[in-house]
C-alpha cells in the first residue's frame, strides 16, 4: 500500500480588510467650528462630518465615531460621538452628524489622533481608522470628516 504524500498547506497570507465604509474624497476638511455651530468659537476643537451613501444621501442608523489620540501633554483621549445626534446645519448633516469635542483650545499636532467609524449593535467597525491632523488656528479648529458607503 503505498504511503499518501502530504499536501503543503498554503501559507496564510493577511488579507486587508474590507470595510463598508471609507472616507470620501476630499475629507478631512479643515473649517472653523462657528461653521458647524454659531455658538462654538476658538475655545472648541474636535471632529464632525456625517455619514452618506454614494449620492451623499445621509445614512443614518445605530453607528458611533470613536475618536482615539495622544494630547499635547501626553494624556491618551477617547471620545464617542453617535451617528445623528449633531444638526450641523451649515454643512449638511441633518440625520447622519456626529461631533466629538477634544479640547477646549486648538493646538497643533500630525496624525495624533485616529477617527472610526463603529456600529453600535455589534461594536463592529465600519470603516478603517482615518488619521488626521489639528491646527492651533480658529480657522481650523473643526476636523470635518465624511464616511461614505461604498458601492
Amino acid at each position: 500500500v503505498p504511503t499518501p504524500t502530504p499536501t503543503p498547506s498554503p501559507t496564510p497570507t493577511a488579507t486587508p480588510a474590507v470595510y463598508p465604509f471609507i472616507l470620501q474624497e476630499g475629507s478631512p476638511r479643515y473649517l472653523p467650528a462657528a461653521n458647524l455651530d454659531p455658538q462654538l468659537t476658538c475655545d472648541w476643537l474636535g471632529v464632525a462630518g456625517v455619514v452618506v451613501d454614494p449620492q451623499n444621501n445621509p445614512v443614518p442608523g445605530r453607528m458611533a465615531v470613536i475618536v482615539l489620540g495622544q494630547m499635547p501633554n501626553g494624556e491618551f483621549f477617547q471620545g464617542v460621538g453617535v451617528v445623528g445626534t449633531a444638526n450641523l446645519n451649515n454643512v449638511g448633516g441633518l440625520s447622519s452628524g456626529f461631533m466629538v469635542q477634544i479640547s477646549s483650545q486648538p493646538f497643533d499636532s500630525v496624525n495624533a489622533f485616529t477617527a472610526q467609524l463603529y456600529d453600535l449593535d455589534t461594536g463592529s467597525p465600519l470603516s478603517p481608522p482615518v488619521p488626521f491632523d489639528t491646527f492651533a488656528s480658529c480657522d481650523k479648529n473643526a476636523v470635518f470628516l465624511v464616511f461614505q458607503k461604498q458601492p
